[in-house]
């Protein structure tokens, strides 16, 4: 069975995918201070250091990525949103006007 969408669905999900995004950037803001910590020579140096700083890098580089697709996401959604909004309000008032009845 279809499941018709709303225009309050819709904000749902963008309300959803934003709290997820702020998630993953709390999330990502704690990789990074871990990964600078292991980047201190001071705290942690050899080539087990250099493999986890490494590794810990490529995991940040990977999850920003993901959070520009899922903002731009966001966005599409948004937009696709308000233009179906305004045509809608077109098609009725168009319909208003052509099934005046006096």
């Amino acid at each position: 069975m279809k499941e018709k969408m709303s225009y309050e669905k819709v904000d749902s999900c963008i309300v959803e995918f934003t709290s997820i995004v702020e998630d993953i950037n709390h999330t990502l803001e704690q990789v990074k201070q871990v990964s600078n910590t292991i980047n201190q020579k001071s705290l942690w140096q050899g080539r087990a250091a250099d493999f986890y700083a490494n590794r810990l890098t490529n995991f940040v580089n990977s999850i920003e990525s993901v959070d520009v697709e899922l903002r731009k996401c966001i966005s599409v959604l948004q937009k696709t949103k308000e233009n179906y909004q305004q045509l809608d309000k077109k098609i009725m008032s168009t319909m208003d006007d052509s099934f005046y009845i006096e």
